[in-house]
């Protein structure tokens, strides 16, 4: 199982998506999850940090804090936003009611 980031930019009329790198989780994390267990919920009883998710997150932890959550975060809004720095190229934004439709078909109200 693997974990990272994702961005979503919008416009009000199209939008664009980024990911940052993503990493394994080791297998003990990964069968909680599978029991839908919150990586956050998780990482918080394993390290007794309670802001985990909110400093470092699951990546600084396991990296022993060489890679940090908003180390992933950047890299992720910086892909998002890739289509609006460079209009030169067609990167096909969609329309925004793409993103409800799928948003919608995966149940997450945003």
């Amino acid at each position: 199982m693997l974990s990272g980031q994702v961005a979503v930019v919008v416009d009000g009329k199209h939008y664009s998506l980024g990911t940052s790198g993503f990493f394994p989780l080791p297998e003990n994390i990964s069968e909680q999850i599978l029991k839908r267990v919150e990586l956050k919920n998780i990482m918080r009883r394993t390290t007794n940090i309670e802001a985990i998710s909110e400093t470092i997150g699951a990546i600084g932890y396991f990296s022993n804090g060489f890679i940090t959550r908003a180390d992933l975060s950047f890299e992720a809004v910086l892909y998002a936003i890739l289509p609006w720095i460079n209009k030169d190229f067609n990167y096909g934004l969609k329309p925004i009611k793409y993103l409800w439709e799928i948003l919608n078909k995966a149940n997450i109200n945003p």
